[in-house]
């Protein structure tokens, strides 16, 4: 049976080109071997990277992506897309293969805001057969006609660091805010190394309670690094789940209590272009390194924790 999304797409007229490539299970930022379509020596990102390689050549208008620790937006940043994570339970997960339940999400990445909207409309709405399905009916944001008064707050522990010219694009969108009469204030998110080991506790138990009877009797059908995340997420305890689980509330309130002062949150979709492929560290300026996996979702992992919607734009 196809999936919700795919049901809502099929009846709306979409034709179905391809599944497109996943890094296994949806668990890893690689995507192997799809490569970055502007650079076939870097990653497109993951992970959902074929989607992002196949919206990017052309080979599709759009394509759909889960994102459950950054799983949309990274490969559209990587790859030049618009990339748009729902709010969690806004688009029905019925028929999509869990990698943690209480972080997923399936969300459209195209070439423009306005492709990206249209394939949202379609896939959005509440499905009963979906326990994890939200109705919002009668709940709709309003039209921005101008930014004049809209209140943008820079999430400062998320703006840093960055690549020099993920600097300078940053700078350029506040300057153009600011221009077309938006008010610039910043706001603090909360720790981000805290936020991802949050995600990564409760992404981890999950999906290893996802594929306990596999990891039981095909252990070694896995591929290596995804065996190691299955086997990190086993040895983990009820005590550290729960534990993450409280702090996460904390999270959610913290940023709720955020859009109270403010109207968008801004903050870098990725800290660096697409790494090479066989990069495992992100180097930035004065010599500073960072694991690659865990810089490419540290801007973005957050909002699975909270539920947020959120969207990378080029």
């Amino acid at each position: 049976a196809d999936a919700a999304v795919v049901e809502n797409l099929r009846r709306a007229g979409a034709i179905i080109v391809a599944k497109s490539n996943t890094h296994e299970f949806a668990y890893g930022a690689q995507t192997p071997p799809t490569r970055n379509p502007w650079d076939l020596a870097r990653m497109p990102g993951g992970s959902s990277g074929g989607s992002a390689a196949a919206v990017a050549t052309g080979m599709a208008h759009g394509a759909l992506g889960t994102d459950t620790a950054a799983s949309v937006r990274e490969p559209s940043a990587l790859c030049g897309l618009v990339g748009h994570k729902p709010t969690y339970g806004r688009v029905s997960l019925r028929g999509v293969i869990p990698l943690a339940w209480s972080l997923d999400t399936v969300g459209p990445m195209c070439r423009s805001v306005d492709d990206a909207t249209l394939l949202f409309s379609v896939i959005e709405g509440h499905d009963p057969a979906d326990p994890t399905s939200v109705s919002i009916a009668g709940e709709q944001p309003a039209d921005v006609e101008s930014f004049d008064g809209l209140r943008v707050g820079v999430a400062t522990e998320l703006m840093r660091p960055n690549a020099p010219g993920v600097d300078d694009v940053l700078s350029a969108a506040l300057d153009a805010f600011a221009d077309a009469g938006a008010s610039i204030v910043e706001v603090s998110v909360g720790d981000p190394e805290e936020l991802t080991a949050l995600v990564f506790v409760i992404l981890a138990v999950e999906a290893s309670a996802y594929h306990r009877e596999w990891m039981r009797t095909r252990i070694d059908d896995y591929a290596p690094d995804v065996r190691a995340y299955l086997e990190m997420g086993a040895a983990l305890t009820g005590v550290d789940y729960v534990d993450a689980q409280r702090a996460r509330r904390a999270a959610v309130e913290r940023l709720a209590a955020i859009f109270d002062t403010v109207d968008v949150l801004f903050a870098p979709s990725q800290h660096t272009p697409a790494p090479p492929l066989t990069a495992d560290e992100v180097t930035f300026a004065g010599g500073l390194t960072s694991p690659r996996d865990l810089t490419l979702i540290r801007p973005l992992a957050p909002f699975n924790l909270t539920g947020n919607c959120a969207i990378s734009v080029p």
